[in-house]
């Protein structure tokens, strides 16, 4: 079921480095299964890079709470490295390998094996010029403005075009010009549903909202999530941006935009991970300062020092004015405060009347973890209002459409890897269950008897039983 994909990836595509996972296989874990690594990797597709764990991998073969096959770190690192992984991703106590010289004394391993996975690994390096001067490496050539170009663009949207699998058309699809749409649903204008665990911040992201303006050529499609995607768990965040952001100019006067200043930050370790906000430690005064339209930001290199992937501190400072009343919620890295009061969790705001509002936080160089925690390299701020009636809101901008466009399904913030969700359903990433949350179903259920064509388009990356869907509504699209 899942090796045609990898023989695509080895064979077609010829990749350099091939990662081996933390489950066992057929009784084995994967890091240390012959068959996998030897027979197929290395046998039926000629693979000719190197293997890397996933990061602690090795360590769970002792764990006595994973694998616990082996007593030792040093029998797990010679099991490991004889069996073909040259790589172990941990350090501390998952720093296994440092274990196979004392494997290699206790007879575990012998050296040459050791040679084989260190040559390995140098012919990577050598292949990648890292020991040639830059001059003489192609890849040195290539500038960071190539990310995000209209050619990759167009080979990203090819991508998901080609990845959407059309599962029920009784010939709603594919829409007709000039057809009135709405489009409804927790994953429609879903950002977070694009990525995946271990991502950075896109270029350029099209949801299934933007996707139906672009196609119809109207931008005021009427749009309603019209639920949570489970319990309190939203998929239509809001970034933050000018239309309630303001900062005071020169006269004094309110301006759109907010006003954020770098300033450097001290060098320290930081060994908490457990939340997004972590607020700025700056030092001394600020050394730059600009006006932002909205708080999205990929600072890949620091304002501050003016280089790649340093370290700096941001403040952005301003007055916030929502358009709606109602309990607010933030989402993003770093401190925020409104009058002086740090947030968190909801807040209490008044439509048109004016906060005064801060965020402060520290970028870090290496970002770690995934989209579960962790800091990284890139950041934004969204919000989301949590009193809004989202179903009734829904079937209002379903009301006069011809089509209605749902996109339900599930999202990285619900299912990943060790997540600190315990929903129905989900257990601390992952599924207990393949039924889409309940409160999608009464969604879908409650709009289709609109009487309408629905189009139902389910983002997710593992199984999900739409057995109801496929006997009632007209369309189903499986998207990724």
């Amino acid at each position: 079921t899942y090796l045609p994909a990898f023989e695509k990836a080895v064979v077609d595509a010829d990749v350099e480095a091939v990662m081996c996972a933390y489950n066992r296989v057929n009784g084995a874990p994967a890091c240390g299964s012959d068959r996998l690594l030897k027979e197929i990797l290395r046998g039926s597709y000629q693979f000719y890079g190197h293997v890397m764990s996933d990061c602690g991998a090795i360590a769970d073969f002792y764990d006595p709470k994973a694998h616990n096959v082996t007593r030792s770190p040093a029998a797990a690192a010679a099991w490991a490295v004889k069996s073909g992984t040259d790589l172990n991703c941990g350090t501390g106590r998952l720093s296994s390998y440092a274990n196979l010289t004392f494997a290699v004394q206790k007879g575990f391993i012998e050296e040459s094996l050791i040679d084989q996975a260190v040559g390995r690994l140098m012919m990577t390096r050598f292949k990648l010029g890292m020991f040639d001067p830059d001059s003489s490496v192609p890849f040195a050539d290539i500038p960071l403005e190539v990310v995000g170009t209209e050619e990759h663009l167009a080979l990203t949207q090819k991508a998901s075009e080609r990845s959407l699998v059309l599962l029920k058309n009784n010939g709603v699809l594919p829409l007709q010009p000039g057809v009135k749409v709405a489009v409804i649903g927790p994953n429609a204008d879903n950002q977070d549903v694009l990525l995946g665990n271990y991502n950075g911040l896109p270029v350029n992201p099209v949801t299934v909202l933007q996707g139906i303006k672009n196609y119809t050529g109207n931008a005021a499609v009427p749009y309603a999530p019209g639920s949570a995607l489970i319990d309190d768990i939203y998929g239509h965040w809001q970034i933050l941006d000018e239309s309630v952001l303001f900062h005071r100019d020169e006269s004094g006067a309110l301006s759109p935009g907010v006003k954020v200043e770098y300033y450097a930050v001290a060098r320290e370790a930081i060994t908490d991970f457990s939340s997004l906000r972590v607020p700025a430690k700056q030092t001394g005064s600020a050394i730059a300062s600009e006006i932002l339209n909205k708080l999205q930001m990929r600072n890949l290199r620091s304002p501050v020092s003016g280089k790649w992937l340093d370290d700096f501190a941001m403040v952005a400072s301003g007055q916030l004015v929502p358009k709606e009343s109602g309990s607010y919620r933030f989402d993003g890295p770093g401190e925020v405060t409104i009058n002086g009061e740090v947030v968190t969790g909801s807040v209490e705001l008044i439509a048109e009347q004016s906060y005064d509002f801060k965020v402060s936080h520290r970028v870090v160089s290496n970002p770690v973890s995934n989209t579960a925690g962790g800091l990284r390299a890139d950041w934004q701020l969204r919000w989301v209002n949590e009193s809004h009636a989202l179903q009734e809101q829904a079937l209002a901008k379903a009301a006069n459409a011809d089509v209605i466009v749902m996109a339900v399904g599930i999202s990285p913030r619900i299912e990943g890897e060790e997540m600190p969700v315990k929903l129905e359903g989900f257990n601390y990433g992952d599924r207990t269950s393949i039924a889409l949350p309940a409160e999608q179903q009464a969604l879908i259920k409650t709009v289709e008897k609109l009487g309408k064509p629905v189009v139902l388009v389910n983002f997710s990356g593992s199984a999900m039983a739409l057995n109801w869907e496929q006997q009632n509504v007209d369309a189903i699209i499986q998207a990724f």
